[in-house]
C-alpha cells in the first residue's frame, strides 16, 4: 500500500487479521496517521512480515486506555508451531502523539514466536504514554535492532522489553534525550527485564542525555533476568537523573 491516509477516524483506522496458518505480507509506503482519536493500526497473526517506510503518526489522541497508536498481537498465545514476526520500520516518524495506556507501540508475541525487529531513522519525539513510548513482550526468540533511531522529549520511558525467553538488543547511533519514568519506575530510556535464558544486549555509539526514572536507572535498567550479557562502546551518558540507584544504569536481580 502507497501514499495512503488515515486521518480524523474515531475508530480503528486499519486493522489487519490474518489466518492462523497463513503468512501475511504488509507494505506500507508514504503513509500518514494523523489526528485519530483511536488505534491508527491494529495487526495479528501468527506468521507476519510487515514493512513500513516513509511514514508518520502524527497528533494523535487516544480517548480509551485500551488503545495503542500501532498494536501489533499473536492470534494465539500458545500457538503450537514455531512462527515468525518480521517487524521494519524505515524513516518513519512517530510526534505529537498522547496514549493514556500502556504504550503507544505495543507488540506481544507468543511462546512459539520468533521475532525480528528492526527500526532505522525512526524518531519518537514529544510523545505521551502511560508507562513506555514502544513495549515490545513475550516472544520466545527476540531480536531488536535500533540503527539512526532517536527517542526525544517523550512523557513515558522510551522502549520496554520484557518477559521473553531469549533476547538479542542492538543499538547502534541511537539518541535518547529527555525521556522521563514517573511512579517509581525503571530506566526512563531503555528497561529491559524477565528473559529467561540468555539476554544479549549492545549499545554502541549512542548517546543518553537527561532522562530520568522515578525508581533505577535514569537512562538504561537491567534486570530479573538467568543471564545478561552487556557491551557498552562508545556512549555517553550525561545528566540523567534517578530517585534510587543508578543515574546511568542499573544492573539488578528484581527491582519488581
Amino acid at each position: 500500500m502507497d501514499d495512503c491516509s488515515f486521518e480524523d477516524e474515531f475508530d480503528t483506522g486499519l486493522s489487519l487479521s490474518f489466518a492462523l496458518n497463513s503468512t501475511a505480507d504488509i507494505y506500507l509506503n508514504g503513509c500518514s496517521f494523523q489526528n485519530n482519536s483511536a488505534s491508527s493500526l491494529k495487526i495479528s497473526g501468527n506468521s507476519v512480515r510487515l514493512n513500513i517506510s516513509n511514514s508518520s503518526f502524527a497528533n494523535n489522541t487516544l480517548h480509551n486506555v485500551n488503545d495503542t497508536l500501532f498494536a501489533m498481537s499473536t492470534k494465539d498465545l500458545q500457538v503450537p508451531q514455531m512462527s515468525r514476526f518480521t517487524v521494519n520500520f524505515s524513516n518513519v516518524t512517530v510526534s505529537q502523539n498522547s496514549c493514556p495506556g500502556h504504550a503507544c507501540f505495543k507488540i506481544v508475541a507468543g511462546i512459539n514466536v520468533k521475532l525480528m525487529l528492526e527500526m532505522d531513522q525512526v524518531s519518537f519525539e514529544n510523545n505521551q504514554a502511560g508507562e513506555s513510548i514502544l513495549d515490545v513482550h513475550g516472544s520466545s526468540n527476540t531480536y531488536v535492532e535500533f540503527k539512526s533511531t532517536q527517542f526525544r522529549t517523550n512523557a513515558g520511558r522510551a522502549i520496554n522489553l520484557h518477559d521473553g525467553s531469549t533476547l538479542k538488543l542492538q543499538i547502534t547511533k541511537a539518541t535518547f534525550y529527555e525521556n522521563e519514568i514517573g511512579e517509581r519506575r525503571n530506566g526512563g530510556a531503555v528497561s529491559v527485564s524477565g528473559f529467561t535464558q540468555k539476554a544479549f544486549v549492545s549499545l554502541l555509539r549512542s548517546d543518553f542525555i537527561s532522562n530520568k526514572a522515578a525508581a533505577n536507572g535514569g537512562a538504561c535498567v537491567f534486570y530479573d533476568m538467568f543471564l545478561l550479557i552487556l557491551d557498552i562502546e562508545s556512549c555517553q551518558f550525561v545528566q540523567n537523573e534517578v530517585c534510587i540507584s543508578g543515574g546511568a544504569l542499573s544492573v539488578g536481580s528484581n527491582y519488581r
